[in-house]
């Protein structure tokens, strides 16, 4: 079938006038939790302004068997659903400060009056840390 311009705009104007389908309240299918606060939003948000707060909220959910979190609560119930989940900052691990040096990443470190080279003791290896026995 071929459309033509006149029938783009017949459509557009179709769907313009289109409602959203209103959920049958009275339907047994079974919902997913988020859906259900999704369509329970409104009046959620709503009781917020009037004072409730999330764990009354969701004690008054969870008397109809409607077990959600308060912290999952306040997500679903986010103005931006692009806010619904904040992403977590990712550790940077500094580079290993080589031996003999003062700051990570460099090689050598050069000796000044503020800032001396002080050689190590030897490890348990070395001799100072035997004495002879005798």
């Amino acid at each position: 079938m071929t459309i033509i311009m006149k029938d783009l705009k017949k459509i557009t104007e179709h769907l313009a006038g289109l409602k959203p389908a209103q959920p049958n309240l009275d339907s047994d299918l079974p919902i997913t939790v988020k859906k259900a606060v999704e369509l329970l939003t409104p009046k959620l948000r709503h009781m917020k302004t009037q004072g409730f707060t999330l764990p009354e909220l969701t004690a008054a959910l969870a008397e109809h068997g409607l077990i959600v979190k308060p912290n999952t609560l306040s997500r679903y119930l986010a103005d931006n659903p692009d806010d619904q989940k904040t992403p977590r900052k990712r550790r940077t691990s500094k580079p290993p400060i080589e031996f003999g040096t003062t700051e990570p990443g460099s090689s050598t470190a050069e000796p000044s009056p503020d800032n001396p080279v002080v050689p190590t003791e030897a490890g348990p290896e070395s001799s100072a840390a035997h004495p002879p026995s005798g």
